[in-house]
């Protein structure tokens, strides 16, 4: 039995101390986990806020062998550090390696293909569950997918078309917005050293082949009528900047999943 079920990492930035307040609001200690980051000061003062409940766990994105400890100690790490190009690869390696459960929160579709490549035959080979795109990027757009093709299912049908309008109020984190801009300027790519697939790794199956048939992302450009399916209080929408990321999402899950051979994603 390892020492802690769940370890977020990335503990004392905006999202995760949004996720650590709701854990200690919904578990508080009935599970054992841990908050884990680089700073041991600022670990130290949000365990105070937390009422000293979780355990601390020190580890810069750059001390594998600091990760590994953590991979080693927790069942589950969720990641909340990002850009994940810059500060998550090492563990999503350390956590396949230990055989630990891993998801994130990143919408870095480039990054996910490269740890795909790199790390997913030998997750599976450990019974790691590598889990990317588990925050607002892309769990709503995800899982509303995987319900609609569940249903169609059982009534013998197949999904074809995804068709989503979103009627959202946010603002940006600073880790997102240092994400959007490291794109942007291209500082963010990947490492030189990772393989290649013949195909987007997006696509690959369990078994490493490709998925058959075809994912297509329609998304809105710039703006358009609203449509005959759109909700009655819709005229007309607009280019979602995230829209991209979360048919991505949809793309991968329809690949492990089978939703459909043939989908367009709107």
């Amino acid at each position: 039995m390892r020492d802690y079920q769940l370890t977020v990492y990335g503990a004392t930035g905006f999202t995760g101390k949004i996720a650590c307040a709701y854990i200690h609001k919904q578990y508080g200690s009935t599970i054992k986990w841990a908050i884990a980051g680089r700073s041991k000061a600022k670990l130290d003062d949000l365990s105070t806020e937390l009422d000293g409940i979780p355990g601390i766990l020190i580890a810069d994105g750059n001390d594998e062998r600091a990760l590994s400890e953590i991979a080693i100690k927790s069942d589950v790490v969720a990641t909340c550090a990002g850009p994940f190009s810059r500060y998550g690869s090492n563990l999503v390696k350390c956590c396949a390696e230990q055989g630990t459960h891993y998801c994130d929160i990143t919408g870095e579709s480039d990054w996910v293909r490269e740890m795909i490549v790199k790390y997913d035959d030998l997750a599976r080979s450990t019974g790691s569950r590598i889990v990317h795109m588990c925050g607002h990027d892309s769990v709503p757009w995800d899982l509303s997918s995987m319900m609609l093709a569940k249903k169609l299912k059982e009534k013998n049908d197949e999904l074809t078309k995804l068709d989503f309008y979103d009627d959202i109020k946010s603002a940006p984190s600073g880790g997102t917005l240092e994400t959007m801009f490291g794109i942007i300027s291209g500082s963010d790519k990947k490492s030189k050293d990772t393989p290649s697939l013949d195909f987007d790794p997006l696509l690959k199956r369990a078994d490493g082949s490709k998925a058959h048939g075809k994912f297509k992302a329609a998304n809105v450009a710039t703006l358009e009528a609203a449509g005959d399916n759109a909700p009655p209080q819709y005229n007309a929408r607009s280019f979602f900047v995230m829209a991209g990321v979360n048919a991505n999402a949809v793309k991968r899950s329809n690949a492990l999943l089978g939703y459909g051979e043939n989908i367009t994603y709107t």
